[in-house]
């Protein structure tokens, strides 16, 4: 028997992201009885909310109100309520405190584009994004061909300039990315390099006009070796 008369429609509200936790399943009770005396078979917690909670049973889903629960049964489920809500709170702490190198697991994401005067932004799209060890930083030093070496990982921006870096660990590294467009009869050059103590945000990596430089020298990345630039202008 179904006491869906006592029951009001389930809507969405912030207390059912608040209380959106399991219910700790061993102690709560699967045969659960109503005020009016209906009684709810196999019942598990879908959600727990302020003042109800979203049961699945065998009739269906509901909201059930805790003043709606037999009262020889609502204690045991206001206090399985209230532990679950404490675990709940506990593993977002703890999750929080994990650094956020370690929650996206090593993945950097971001886009590339130019704002350009009364053209909007320009998505630079097909451009290779490298990650190199914090060390080879020490390869811009000097005047002739920037030797990089093996990248640590790569990506390609797609249409939109998007990219995703998977990096294989949280050491010290630092993005490298050229670029060229032609902006009427003249050719734009565009180089980035960002180091990791730079980024704080690794799922919004930006390389745009506020972080490029100007190239001027040859680079060799692995086994190629990509020419210094030709005519380039600054357009910012």
């Amino acid at each position: 028997m179904k006491a869906k008369h006592c029951f009001r429609p389930i809507a969405a509200t912030a207390f059912s992201l608040l209380f959106a936790i399991n219910a700790i399943a061993t102690d709560f009770p699967t045969e659960l009885k109503l005020t009016n005396g209906a009684t709810l078979h196999s019942v598990s917690v879908v959600r727990w909310e302020k003042d109800r909670v979203i049961l699945k049973h065998a009739g269906g889903i509901d909201p059930v109100r805790y003043d709606h629960i037999d009262s020889a049964q609502r204690a045991t489920v206001l206090e399985v309520r209230d532990a679950a809500t404490v675990a709940a709170a506990k593993a977002k702490a703890e999750q929080s405190a994990i650094p956020s190198a370690v929650q996206s697991g090593n993945v950097v994401e971001g886009q590339a584009f130019i704002a350009t005067r009364g053209a909007g932004s320009y998505k630079i799209g097909g451009m290779t994004i490298y990650a190199f060890p914090g060390d080879r930083m020490g390869a811009f030093d000097g005047s002739s061909t920037i030797d990089l070496g093996e990248p640590i990982a790569t990506a390609k921006t797609d249409a939109d300039g998007k990219f995703k870096l998977k990096l294989p660990n949280a050491e010290d590294y630092f993005l490298f990315a050229r670029s060229t467009r032609l902006a009427g009869r003249n050719q734009e050059d565009y180089e980035w390099i960002v180091k990791s103590s730079e980024i704080t945000d690794r799922t919004n990596v930006l390389l745009e006009n506020s972080n490029h430089h100007i190239p001027s020298r040859a680079v060799k990345i692995g086994d190629e070796t990509f020419p210094a630039p030709g005519i380039r202008v600054n357009y910012r």
